[in-house]
């Protein structure tokens, strides 16, 4: 594996500083020796689980760093899925010092902190954010390994172009009317609107392009959807409100198919839908273990840090593009989801979705069919 000369025989006995709360003093002078590792996540809350797994990635990218050599200093520090908290996080980081900050799972406080560390030059190398403008609007040292969401709405379009869903519909997508519905905040709007400016520039056209609100009543748009004879209907929202409205269409129009974006992948998702979750297709970060070479999978469950769910390998990813930063700017960098490189916007040059379907419960991954002429 390639790494940066002064990675070489870095000591595993690092050194690590768990900081939960906010305002914590952290006792580590700017001038002592070694590399200081910025960790920034949601450690409490309803998404520590992920926080927890971007720590455990970073632990297992140290333990394959050799036993001598110049110890490691690691500050986690909470931002409580919060705007205000990743800014306030992101501060404490600059003050104790950090040379480089990885993780990133809620994108609110992820833009918050990459702005508070990009003033300062500290490399911001993110495993879980999938906002599209964390890279866009950088000014900074600002990297990303989760695939944008806006590559979502390519892999929609691409689908629909190629005839990917033709067999759902029994004949050319392309040529029966589609139908999207979103709701009107970050995530719905932006999808939505990549996927509309996508079909216009391969010529093509919604039938239906409208905002619905779920607590109002969403059988009137399921009802639209049929007045309009629609072949296909997207739905971009969270997963909740995804999910009532897949229920109103599965009863409105039970062999209308519907796509989702990434957001109903949840088992949530299928409860609150139930019927109308089957047969939804929906993009999927591919996912990270595919990327891995088995052997090291393998070797990587057998540690008792845990298994490789969610956040852990691009976090240990991420740590090690990180570390590398410090000494080569051009990269290409050696993790453990191969040699990556990066783009002029900081993204990496990885696999970002697949589409996947529901079927009796389960998530499996989407096979076309070809349907008849139509």
């Amino acid at each position: 594996m390639r790494r940066a000369k002064f990675l070489q025989g870095v000591s595993a006995a690092l050194s690590l500083s768990l900081v939960v709360g906010l305002g914590v003093s952290v006792t580590r002078a700017q001038d002592e020796p070694g590399i200081h590792i910025g960790v920034l996540a949601p450690l409490s809350g309803p998404f520590e689980p992920l926080g927890r797994q971007v720590e455990r990635g970073v632990a297992l990218a140290l333990e394959t760093l050799g036993e001598d050599g110049t110890g490691i200093t690691v500050t986690a520090v909470d931002d409580a899925c919060d705007e205000e908290r990743g800014r306030d996080a992101a501060n404490q980081l600059v003050g104790a010092a950090v040379d480089l900050v990885v993780g990133g799972v809620c994108w609110r406080p992820a833009v918050s902190a990459r702005d508070v560390l990009s003033s300062e030059e500290i490399p911001f190398v993110a495993s879980g954010v999938r906002y599209h403008a964390f890279t866009d609007e950088a000014d900074g040292p600002v990297y990303r390994l989760s695939g944008r969401d806006d590559l979502q709405a390519q892999l929609f379009v691409d689908a629909l172009i190629t005839g990917m869903f033709d067999g759902l519909i029994g004949g050319p997508a392309v040529n029966r009317p589609l139908v999207l519905f979103y709701t009107d905040g970050n995530y719905g709007r932006t999808l939505a609107e990549a996927v509309q400016e996508g079909l216009e520039s391969e010529g093509l056209s919604l039938e239906l392009y409208e905002a619905f609100e779920p607590d109002h009543n969403l059988d009137r748009f399921a009802a639209r959807a049929e007045a309009e004879g629609a072949g296909l209907v997207m739905v971009f929202a969270g997963q909740a409100d995804s999910a009532l409205m897949a229920d109103s269409l599965a009863r409105r129009l039970p062999d209308v198919p519907v796509v989702a974006g990434d957001s109903v992948m949840t088992t949530e998702f299928r409860l609150l839908a139930a019927d109308g979750a089957d047969g939804v297709v929906f993009a999927r970060p591919t996912p990270w273990r595919s990327l891995v070479d088995a052997d090291i999978i393998t070797d990587l469950e057998g540690d008792a840090l845990g298994s490789m769910a969610g956040l852990v390998l691009p976090s240990m990813a991420a740590t090690q593009v990180a570390l590398q930063l410090l000494e080569d700017d051009e990269g290409p960098y050696e993790t453990v989801l191969g040699l990556l490189r990066f783009d002029a916007n900081g993204d990496a040059d990885l696999p970002a979705f697949e589409l996947w379907q529901w079927r009796e419960g389960l998530i499996w991954p989407f096979e076309p069919t070809v349907g008849e002429a139509g």
